[in-house]
């Protein structure tokens, strides 16, 4: 009970570099932050109940027992203002540990100094395969899924951030995050909190993912399931200009309904979603 009352008194402050895709966001939520870099403080309870509310495996866990999951963190952090970090320990699985727990506490607590989260929507989203860490609403009831990454290392970051803006994709909302914490020992912890591209145009997969899009929606056009390659048309724009196009509205609440009313058979470790229509007295698949 005492480190819950002495973490209401202590305040942290990290160094974030907010990416301009959020301005507009920004501007609706707040009147504080700009887009670029700045300095975000927030209390040490902010930040542990944070990582005890997405991070554990019970249900509905008690303010006590998530302090008392992350006690060890404390002898992280050194003692200052600035969040650095101690990391003489040379425990690998510890280090890989705290690192993820960290990277999900801070993106939860940036997440809500700059755009007022309702607590009580915070949650882990509990699916299986590539899917963001967390979500909730914000006070002006827009959602928001986040996958925060966390590590010691600062060029691992780089490759933290590509490959989680397919995670951070994977679940429909109307502000997707991703946020890259650098725990730093010899200056101030910093954090990129962006919302990437899909999929960057340098990256070989660009192409090959390009061209699958228009495959499918060409396919699927031939064989009448005009819903299916409508969505597959709208899939390329979102490869080819992020979200900056007319109909970007229309493929969000396209893939909402074809995940929430198609059918969904699995196969091995895979899902598959579709219909089943009859097309000249011959029942189709998918």
């Amino acid at each position: 009970m005492k480190s819950i009352k002495l973490s209401k008194t202590i305040e942290k402050e990290v160094e974030v570099d907010i990416d301009t895709a959020f301005s507009l966001d920004l501007t609706n939520h707040s009147s504080i932050f700009d887009c670029g870099k700045c300095r975000v403080s927030f209390t040490m309870f902010d930040l542990i109940n944070s990582i005890g509310t997405i991070q554990t495996r019970v249900e509905n866990p008690s303010l006590r027992m998530k302090f008392d999951r992350n006690s060890d963190l404390w002898q992280w952090l050194q003692n200052s203002r600035e969040l650095k970090m101690n990391i003489a320990l040379n425990d690998s699985e510890a280090k890989k540990k705290i690192s993820e727990d960290l990277g999900i506490g801070l993106a939860a607590v940036i997440t809500d100094k700059l755009f007022r989260i309702n607590h009580s929507t915070l949650a882990k989203i509990n699916v299986t395969g590539k899917r963001p860490d967390f979500q909730c609403m914000t006070m002006l009831d827009k959602s928001i899924v986040v996958e925060g990454k966390g590590t010691f290392n600062r060029p691992t970051r780089t490759k933290q951030i590509k490959d989680a803006s397919a995670q951070k994709s994977s679940k429909a909302a109307d502000i997707r995050v991703t946020s890259g914490s650098w725990l730093n020992e010899d200056g101030i912890s910093d954090v990129i909190y962006v919302d990437p591209p899909v999929i960057d145009p340098d990256d070989p997969e660009y192409t090959k993912r390009l061209l699958m899009a228009s495959h499918y929606s060409q396919a699927f056009n031939y064989i009448g399931q005009k819903e299916l390659s409508r969505y597959f048309y709208l899939t390329s724009q979102r490869i080819m200009h992020n979200k900056s196009f007319r109909e970007f509205g229309e493929k969000e609440g396209l893939f909402e309904r074809i995940r929430d009313s198609y059918l969904k058979i699995t196969l091995g470790s895979r899902s598959y979603l579709g219909r089943l229509d009859k097309l000249n007295n011959v029942t189709g698949t998918p």
